[in-house]
C-alpha cells in the first residue's frame, strides 16, 4: 500500500505547506472586516462598576461570505457563525438600532511575538483578536477610546486591511 503521509511525516514542517498555509492565512485576513461591539448589559454586580454603555464587548467579524461573532463571556466563549445571515446584511447597523455602540476596528498581526499574559476578559480577547497589544486597555471604555483615537489618526477614517505584500507573504 502506498504512503499516505505527507511529505516530512508526521509532526515536522513541510515549508512549502507552511508557506500556502501562511499566504492563505494572510489573504483571509487581509479579506475580513472587523467590529468591536460594546454593550451595557450587566448581568453581575461587579460589571456596574464599569462606564454605563461599556460593561462588555466582543468582536463582529465579516469575511465577504459570512457573519461571524466572538462574544467572550465570565463562564464561556460563544464562537458564532451567522449561516443564517445574508452577507450584504448590514448587521453593524441592526446592533446599533438595538442600542449597541458598533465602532470599525482594524486587524494587526504581529507575526509570532507572543502577546502579554493578562486575565481573561471580555477586553482582552477583543484585543487578542483585533491585535491590540497596549497593555494599559483593561475596560470596554479604554478600549473604545483607544479605538476612537485610531480612527482619527488614519487618513480616511477606515479600517480596511490592506492586501499583504509578497515579502510579508513569504518571508513572514
Amino acid at each position: 500500500m502506498k504512503n499516505m503521509m505527507p511529505s516530512g511525516g508526521l509532526g515536522r514542517k513541510n515549508q512549502s505547506t507552511e508557506n500556502r498555509f501562511e499566504h492563505a492565512q494572510k489573504y483571509q485576513q487581509s479579506r475580513q472586516q472587523a467590529w468591536i461591539v460594546f454593550g451595557a448589559q450587566a448581568d453581575l454586580p461587579f460589571l456596574r462598576l464599569l462606564k454605563a454603555g461599556f460593561r462588555h464587548c466582543y468582536v463582529l467579524i465579516h469575511d465577504g461570505r459570512y457573519w461571524m461573532t466572538v462574544d467572550p463571556m465570565l463562564h464561556y466563549m460563544d464562537v458564532r457563525v451567522h449561516y443564517d445571515i445574508d452577507p450584504a446584511f448590514d448587521f453593524p447597523a441592526y446592533l446599533r438600532a438595538g442600542g449597541y455602540d458598533v465602532v470599525p476596528a482594524s486587524i494587526a498581526r504581529h507575526g509570532r511575538k507572543a502577546a502579554i499574559l493578562r486575565p481573561f476578559s471580555c477586553v482582552e480577547v477583543v484585543k487578542r483578536y483585533l491585535g491590540i497589544r497596549n497593555p494599559f486597555i483593561l475596560t470596554p471604555w479604554q478600549l473604545r477610546r483607544y479605538v476612537q483615537k485610531q480612527m482619527r489618526q488614519s487618513t480616511d477614517g477606515s479600517f480596511s486591511q490592506p492586501l499583504p505584500t509578497s515579502q510579508e507573504i513569504f518571508h513572514g
